[in-house]
């Protein structure tokens, strides 16, 4: 194998992970997101090498951030293509700074970061048909996104499996 296809993600616990599952399961249609997949996507790499890979580990080893408090109480559908998601209705100023902070780090590396606006989203479903369901009068999910990693994602006769490489922690005293 030469090449993984590579993203950086706010890695939730196992927990999280299955409230969002939750929260998938209760819309019909569509076809939901495993529950070890949940994420928060922050910067897409896509095919990279292995080469890459080493330099994209290395820059990342140089993040540093505090814990960012979430919550997550809307939804949203991408008509193309075709997504169900959930998210902060705002993005936090803190997230909006991490993302930028991996974008300057990896830079060097080659990668070119995304020239849309970032909006904080976890994919809760494909093949979707739209509209997102309201809300409703559901608490958000509170997380305290603490864990970035470097996520390989494969696709296998199963289906599509993500796996952390490389996980950060966050340094609270920040």
């Amino acid at each position: 194998m030469n090449s993984k296809r590579l993203f950086v993600a706010l890695w939730p616990s196992p927990a999280v992970q299955r409230e969002w599952a939750v929260l998938a399961a209760e819309a019909p249609h569509g076809v939901p997101v495993s529950p070890g997949n949940l994420h928060l996507t922050l910067a897409f790499l896509g095919s990279s090498s292995l080469q890459q890979e080493a330099r994209y580990r290395r820059a990342l080893s140089g993040l540093r951030f505090a814990p960012i408090a979430l919550d997550i109480g809307c939804l949203g559908f991408w008509r193309e293509p075709r997504i169900l998601w959930a998210g902060p209705k705002e993005t936090p100023v803190a997230l909006a700074a991490l993302v930028e902070d991996i974008n300057v780090l990896l830079r060097p590396c080659g990668f070119i970061p995304e020239t849309r606006p970032f909006q904080a989203h976890i994919t809760l479903k494909r093949k979707f048909p739209g509209p997102a369901p309201d809300w409703g009068t559901r608490s958000s999910v509170r997380w305290l996104a603490d864990t970035v990693a470097l996520v390989w994602s494969q696709s296998t006769p199963q289906g599509v499996y993500y796996q952390p490489l490389l996980r950060i922690p966050a340094t609270p005293s920040l």
